[in-house]
């Protein structure tokens, strides 16, 4: 009689106090659509009643985790595998959160791991991938990212990281003077992904290294066909005119990429632009309206070493080589690795 009661409490125990993935619904939604701190918050207030819920606790793991606070998580989810040792899916958040650390040398070995106890685990495959990637081990991360798309094809994720992978790797060959493997990489790239445009940039960086001007040239304005990156492939071939010996030509160039400025304008390209279009002008000769624009720079960004440089290139093209020194020694004042 007395079992039969405890067995009685026990059933209504779970009853009142089991949850459902129905009732974490809203929370699951947070995190798919990137509403972390949303996440955060809901999984936090399901744990206050539910502590030891596996589902709310990695739930949780997974929004401080990617809400910025990695080392949390990684407590977290240490503790989880702890109380759960054989849960592969305990296991695959764990070796994400080593990610999030920048802990790749233990994510490298913890994911080989993981790949040979379940090798068509298309979330151990993409995160070793990842892994590999951020080691600038570019060639092993290419055949894992690869076989994550077979488990996958043409899974988003997997993509995204393929084409980064692709990037680094080309970099890499940039940096060795292996400018044809480099090539070769990112025009795979471009077969892949269209005229993307960071791939697009990265052609003609390496063109303007290799002195290949025109293919350069060729690469901005494919790019410029892309309205929402013209004024970045306007300063692009600005420079590559300018490295033409066409000054003219790119002046009015980086005029038209600076007038096409607005309070909408991503501040990076804003400064990149107007940055080229001081240079436009010092190119040309055109001291008074360079001085007029650095002027009005400097009050804007007082002691910003991007706007002493021009002040300090200008300067050296009018033979003012002392005012030149004073800008650079104060760049260097400000940081002593400038280049």
């Amino acid at each position: 009689m007395n079992t039969l009661k405890s067995l009685i409490n026990i059933s209504f125990f779970l009853i009142v106090f089991s949850i459902t993935a129905q009732d974490m619904k809203e929370g699951f939604t947070y995190l798919e659509t990137g509403k972390y701190a949303q996440a955060e918050t809901f999984f936090n207030t399901i744990l206050k009643d539910h502590p030891n819920n596996k589902t709310a606790r990695l739930c949780y793991g997974r929004a401080i985790g990617l809400n910025g606070k990695a080392a949390e998580a990684n407590v977290l989810f240490t503790g989880l595998l702890a109380d759960y040792p054989n849960d592969f899916e305990v296991k695959l958040n764990y070796g994400e959160s080593l990610l999030w650390n920048s802990n790749f040398k233990d994510a490298k070995v913890y994911y080989k791991g993981l790949v040979t106890e379940n090798p068509k685990s298309f979330a151990a495959l993409l995160g070793f991938a990842n892994t590999l990637s951020n080691l600038k081990e570019y060639e092993d991360a290419l055949i894992m990212v690869n076989k994550a798309l077979d488990v996958s094809p043409g899974n988003p994720n997997a993509m995204v990281s393929k084409k980064y992978i692709y990037l680094g790797y080309a970099y890499q060959n940039q940096q060795a003077q292996n400018y044809d493997k480099a090539e070769l990489l990112l025009t795979k790239n471009l077969e892949l992904y269209g005229d993307d445009k960071d791939t697009l940039l990265n052609l003609a960086n390496l063109y303007l290294i290799w002195n290949k001007l025109e293919s350069a040239k060729a690469m901005y304005n494919r790019l410029a066909e892309q309205p929402e990156h013209k004024i970045i492939a306007l300063n692009g071939l600005a420079l590559v005119e300018h490295l033409n010996g066409k000054e003219k030509t790119a002046l009015s160039i980086s005029k038209e990429a600076y007038n096409s400025l607005n309070e909408n304008t991503d501040k990076n390209i804003s400064k990149q632009t107007t940055e080229r279009y001081a240079q436009a002008l010092i190119w040309n000769k055109k001291y008074k309206a360079a001085k007029n624009l650095i002027d009005t720079l400097i009050i804007e960004n007082p002691n910003k070493n991007w706007v002493l440089a021009l002040r300090a290139t200008l300067n050296i093209y009018k033979s003012n080589f002392k005012k030149s020194l004073t800008d650079y020694n104060q760049i260097l004042e400000n940081d002593s690795t400038y280049f």
